[in-house]
């Protein structure tokens, strides 16, 4: 039923933006991805007992289970909690032969924030901060930025009017991009500079 909804719910939130259609495919994707962390702890469940290997303390089927499931569940609420969580990661490189005008500075990426209607305005006025922060020398974003379903896509890109970053913000669409066509999604960016 899941899968089925999952393709109802797509189909739905890919016509027009409606806050009832955001909330079903949230519902709907977020149910999706429990149940495979369920399906999951079914699997161990089931080759704990079929294998008759106690691997687990000695509790019995029930409790270990119960168990299973929980665990199965607080891992998915944890993933969600966790995605919107955003840490700032640096890194170091080293390349021969790099210019001096390059060495030294700072560059920003920013992959996959699948912006739309479910991660939306607040969001991405968030990474925008965090990338100010860092006070990039070039930023870029790789693709995803937008999630590839309706929604305000002009609005979405507008706080990248913020950045300051001396040579500028590149990007190159990704999958969620591609989905219908990426006019209006490299329009919206342009847009934004």
């Amino acid at each position: 039923m899941l899968d089925v909804s999952l393709s109802v719910s797509w189909l739905l939130i890919m016509q027009k933006y409606a806050k009832w259609r955001v909330w079903y495919f949230f519902v709907v994707t977020t149910g999706l991805g429990l149940g495979n962390f369920l399906v999951l702890a079914s699997l161990i469940y089931w080759l704990e007992k079929e294998t008759n290997i106690n691997i687990f303390f000695g509790l019995s089927g029930f409790t270990f289970g119960v168990l299973l499931m929980l665990s199965a569940v607080c891992l998915g609420l944890y993933g969600i909690w966790k995605s919107y969580r955003v840490k700032v990661k640096s890194y170091e490189v080293t390349l021969k032969n790099l210019p001096k005008v390059w060495q030294g500075k700072k560059i920003v990426m920013l992959a996959d924030l699948h912006l739309g209607n479910i991660r939306s305005f607040k969001f991405i006025n968030k990474i925008v901060e965090l990338v100010q922060q860092q006070k990039p020398d070039l930023v870029l974003i790789p693709g995803d930025f937008f999630d590839g379903t309706p929604a305000d896509l002009a609005g979405l890109a507008a706080p990248l009017k913020k950045i300051k970053s001396k040579h500028g913000i590149y990007f190159c669409d990704g999958n969620h991009e591609e989905f219908h066509h990426n006019v209006p999604f490299v329009h919206a960016l342009e847009k934004a500079g």
